[in-house]
């Protein structure tokens, strides 16, 4: 600015005027990137992350910066784009002369997936008229799935006549984790016994990787001729690993054995030879056996050898 002399009296003006110089103290300003957390959500692209950008101090110059996102880095933890966890974003932000904040825009996608919180960033790189203070901003998604519950199917299969028939039970999640998932299994007798060879004892355990929803195990049935009706054992879910829970209505799994045989035929001898004199036995025989009761009646009726002739004995 000037400072200007004026109407002298008695003496004439040599410098009329001087300039006066305002020298700026303030330093080139800092840019810095805040850090953020969101609830993640169940479905969709739910959240938008606002990170906010901000100068230390104005200025009177145009400052612009870069940012782009970036996957996080510690395992289990880290947000990555192929997981569909947030989307790609880069640009540049602009601030006007006198502009000290500005924000950016990431959008998170929501999924009803157990994990831990998971991070990402935001990375500030290229700075015009200012340097960068703090050039990392830190997005958390935050986890708010609770934990799946693991479940178990019935199985229904024919029994078959001989050798063994594989009765296949699923046991599914209701919603993927991030980290494996493991259960035991056991069957147990109903109105199928072990003791009647009815199936084969099966005990396991099933480890689901993660992102995995299903996983099958055989129980064997042995075949059999026997007329009996439908037969049940039981397959239960027990000991979860931390991070699953167990369906209270469907922990346990049925396995149908269904009875495929049919009512037994009764036969009996064609023929017997016997010796004057001595007794001959005829033997009456089913086709397969029964878990009910069979009787039949029996009587002689004469052919050549009669009872008027005293050949047997009624």
């Amino acid at each position: 600015f000037l400072v200007n002399l004026g109407l002298p009296q008695n003496a004439t003006l040599s410098t009329p005027s001087a300039t006066g110089t305002i020298i700026n103290d303030d330093l080139l300003p800092l840019i810095s990137i805040n850090d953020v957390s969101n609830l993640e959500g169940d479905q969709g692209t739910t959240k938008n992350d606002l990170f906010t950008i901000s100068l230390s101090n104005p200025t009177d110059q145009t400052v612009t910066v870069d940012f782009a996102t970036a996957d996080g880095t510690v395992i289990n933890n880290a947000a990555t784009t192929a997981d569909s966890d947030y989307l790609r974003t880069l640009g540049t932000v602009t601030f006007n002369p006198n502009e000290i904040s500005k924000t950016i825009a990431v959008v998170t996608n929501g999924d009803a997936k157990l994990e831990r919180d998971e991070d990402f960033f935001v990375n500030l790189s290229n700075a015009t008229q200012a340097g960068i203070l703090k050039g990392q901003g830190k997005g958390t998604i935050v986890n708010d799935d609770t934990a799946p519950t693991l479940k178990i199917d019935s199985v229904s299969q024919r029994e078959g006549d001989r050798n063994t028939t594989e009765l296949i039970f699923t046991v599914s999640l209701s919603a993927a984790s991030s980290d494996p998932i493991t259960v035991e299994y056991l069957t147990q007798d109903n109105t199928a016994t072990i003791a009647d060879s009815d199936y084969q004892t099966k005990t396991g355990t099933l480890t689901f990787a993660p992102n995995t929803l299903t996983q099958t195990f055989a129980v064997l049935a042995n075949g059999d001729t026997k007329l009996e009706g439908d037969e049940t054992f039981n397959v239960k879910l027990q000991n979860p690993s931390v991070g699953a829970l167990i369906s209270v209505t469907e922990g346990i799994g049925i396995g149908t054995i269904r009875n495929d045989d049919r009512q037994p035929t009764i036969g009996i001898d064609q023929k017997i030879s016997v010796v004057e004199g001595t007794s001959g036995i005829l033997r009456v025989s089913l086709s397969n056996p029964s878990i009910e009761t069979v009787t039949v009646k029996y009587g002689t009726a004469d052919s050549k050898a009669t009872l008027a002739d005293n050949d047997y004995i009624q």
